[in-house]
């Protein structure tokens, strides 16, 4: 599948996932899941759009092509709390997962990017565990950030 391709279906899930359409994110989902490079290139804008939100809510600027994000270190949202933890140790290791991912992919660390994908468990449902759970991340951090507003 071509980047275009996986991009539009990641734009498609996460405006699901704002929209809180379940159905449809399993639908989508189950089509970025078919092609493994396209679960990358999928991993890829997820990160993006979160680290976008959140240059968004900070107030930073967005970095230029080959710029690090200037984010916030992980932090996890516990929808049981309503409260945030920095705490890595303190959430599900599939939310860790994703904190940790989107961390790399704003400091423009391609190692630790490799090294995070490559422990994504290789068993399908596992491994889709996973993916949720950068989407719904980023769909939590989207839709505050951008209230109303669709991924483009």
């Amino acid at each position: 599948m071509k980047k275009s391709q996986a991009r539009e279906l990641a734009t498609r899930a996460l405006n699901e996932a704002v929209r809180e359409d379940w159905p449809a994110v399993r639908k989508t989902f189950a089509e970025i899941s078919a092609d493994g490079r396209a679960v990358t290139f999928a991993l890829m804008a997820w990160c993006d759009w979160t680290i976008a939100a959140q240059c968004k809510i900070l107030g930073r600027p967005m970095p230029g092509p080959g710029e690090p994000a200037e984010v916030a270190r992980p932090g996890w949202w516990n929808a049981e709390t309503g409260k945030i933890t920095l705490d890595a140790d303190a959430v599900p290791p599939a939310a860790r997962w994703a904190g940790r991912l989107v961390a790399a992919r704003a400091a423009l660390d391609e190692v630790q990017w490799k090294v995070l994908v490559g422990t994504m468990p290789g068993d399908g449902f596992k491994r889709g565990e996973f993916a949720a759970a950068l989407l719904m991340g980023c769909a939590g951090m989207y839709a505050l950030a951008f209230p109303g507003a669709g991924a483009a």
